[in-house]
């Protein structure tokens, strides 16, 4: 402890001061990024869903909100990387990441909103233990979820057809971590909680 606050506690709080310091000095903010013309009616179609998700985080304040809204950014981006290596790009993932960067400074345009965006990257962030957005990526490495990116399918609608695939993977971790827990079992009473809210949610 230092001066009767649990270290670790301070660690954390300096951990989010200089993640946002980074965030707020990041100069690709200011950065337009370069990349050949696909003529891909797909990359402009994800392109524009990616643009659409960063309105929505933007004026997104609940967990469960801000949750969808991320998943369906990483659906959005792993629909423009996956054409992007039909076409044979070399470099998809680094392109990928120069659209990605390219629609959010087209969203992100001054300190107000770049604010919001670290606030809720910083909720993400901390709270990844009990997201596991990971998983969006995991269960769209699946063939049969990617090729809807074929389709065009909006990233709404790809989003709701993983879902349920998204709570049959995270309940089953989460019975398999709390056989093998130890100890408090704190952590995984939050994850509990939160896959219940996801499975409440998705039946209204």
């Amino acid at each position: 402890m230092v001066f009767g606050i649990p270290f670790f506690g301070v660690a954390i709080g300096y951990g989010v001061i200089a993640f946002e310091q980074k965030i707020k000095n990041d100069k690709s903010f200011e950065t337009t990024y370069y990349y050949k013309d696909y003529n891909s009616s797909t990359i402009i179609f994800y392109t524009n869903e990616l643009e659409e998700s960063y309105k929505e985080y933007l004026l997104t304040d609940n967990a469960t909100d801000l949750f969808k809204v991320q998943a369906k950014m990483l659906i959005s981006e792993n629909c423009i990387e996956y054409h992007l290596n039909i076409l044979n790009e070399p470099n998809a993932y680094k392109v990928t990441e120069k659209i990605r960067k390219n629609t959010r400074n087209k969203i992100v345009y001054n300190n107000s909103r770049r604010d919001k965006l670290t606030s809720n990257i910083n909720h993400i962030n901390l709270n990844d233990y009990i997201y596991k957005l990971s998983l969006f990526d995991d269960i769209l490495e699946d063939d049969s979820n990617i090729k809807l990116c074929i389709k065009k399918l909006p990233s709404e609608k790809i989003y709701k057809q993983a879902l349920p695939l998204y709570i049959q993977e995270y309940t089953q971790r989460l019975k398999v971590s709390k056989v093998d827990a130890e100890g408090s079992t704190t952590y995984y009473t939050k994850q509990e909680i939160w896959i219940q809210n996801i499975i409440k949610l998705r039946s209204q």
